[in-house]
């Protein structure tokens, strides 16, 4: 708890440098997703709290965790000896942080926020909750740059194709399928910034987040281009040639900006507001029409095609063999030796990975 103590007072003198009465601290990453590399754990590192889901609100006196049903007695028993209050978040009478904020400030005090890890929705949201008390939201500062002192960095995992084998469709196939919605909904630029989105789109397949074969990257998609921003490294000869093959320009991660940036006046983009992050928002230039609407790869994605399907069939008699073999391993050694719900998941693991394009649990 003295480094939970240390690691909160630092927070607060920064924020007081800043000019900021409080400080949200989310659970998500630029791509807004539930699970994130160890670089945007800022909320654990912060709290000592390690579920995956839950907000750390700091104010100059006071410090809160929301978090919901799944991590109440994990958070109560993490959080104990910090000074951190838990809210318990879906339960009845429980007030939400943005409520907590506009009766806990004064009018005329500011709120910080990061706008990489905040949907557009919830600034929007949560401007309006404040601006009511007259209380002023800055998404500018990423409070932990230059505190969290082992900071992990962005991963740099490689990236695999995803065989057309499975996936059924080339990128192309696909990013035509997108055009042909892009024009019924009258824009020329379509933003696509959440990890399994891109993930389907481009066919690639990575290993940046634990359990979730995603890799860090943008996309966008013109009417007569598409562009991947990954970090250059993370890509081998074999899948450069893929992409290029099917149309797509590899650009940085963070070269992103600069591309939404110079749209003209003449372009609309499409974007889905609850997938995309503020920063990126705010780096569409002004002049370009913006579109809100649900991802379109969310909806495409959503229908599988012939070869999808077989797959997710073929997958389904893998795993059943895995598990009656599974099976028969528990009757023989019930009774005979110690079985735990970990020595279970151990074996069943094992078994899983005996069976034909196993990748990992």
């Amino acid at each position: 708890m003295a480094d939970i103590d240390n690691r909160i007072k630092r927070l607060r003198d920064k924020m007081i440098n800043l000019g900021l009465d409080a400080y949200i601290i989310p659970s998500s990453d630029p791509h807004l997703s539930e699970y994130v590399p160890p670089r945007w754990e800022g909320r654990k590192w912060a709290s000592g709290f390690t579920g995956s889901a839950g907000t750390l609100v700091l104010t100059r006196k006071e410090s809160g965790l929301w978090t919901d049903g799944r991590y109440h007695i994990q958070a109560e028993n993490q959080l104990q000896g910090s000074g951190i209050r838990l809210f318990k978040a879906g339960l009845e009478g429980v007030i939400s942080y943005p409520d907590w904020l506009a009766n806990n400030l004064d009018e005329g005090n500011v709120v910080g926020v990061f706008g990489q890890l905040f949907s557009v929705s919830d600034i929007k949201r949560l401007e309006n909750k404040l601006a009511r008390k007259k209380i002023k939201l800055n998404k500018q500062y990423d409070l932990l740059e230059g505190i969290w002192d082992d900071r992990p960095d962005i991963p740099l995992n490689p990236i695999y194709n995803h065989d057309i084998a499975y996936a059924g469709k080339s990128t192309a196939e696909k990013i035509s399928e997108i055009r042909r919605e892009m024009n019924k909904k009258g824009v020329n630029y379509y933003l696509v910034p959440s990890l399994d989105d891109v993930a389907w789109l481009f066919n690639i397949r990575g290993s940046d987040v634990e359990y979730n074969p995603v890799a860090l990257a943008y996309g966008l998609v013109s009417q007569d281009s598409a562009w991947l921003f990954i970090d250059p490294r993370k890509i081998n000869e074999e899948v450069k040639e893929t992409l290029y093959s099917n149309g797509v320009i590899i650009e940085g991660y963070e070269q992103i900006k600069d591309r939404l940036a110079n749209l003209g006046k003449e372009d609309a983009i499409l974007y889905d507001p609850q997938r995309t992050n503020y920063w990126l928002y705010e780096s569409i230039n002004p002049g370009c029409k913006k579109v809100e609407d649900m991802s379109l790869c969310a909806l495409a994605k959503a229908v599988k095609n012939h070869r999808e399907i077989q797959g997710i069939r073929e997958c389904h008699v893998r795993d059943g063999v895995a598990m009656v073999k599974f099976l028969y391993w528990l009757d023989e050694n019930l009774g005979k030796q110690e079985i735990t719900e970990l020595t279970v998941a151990e074996k069943l693991e094992y078994f899983r990975s005996q069976q034909k394009d196993f990748m990992g649990p």
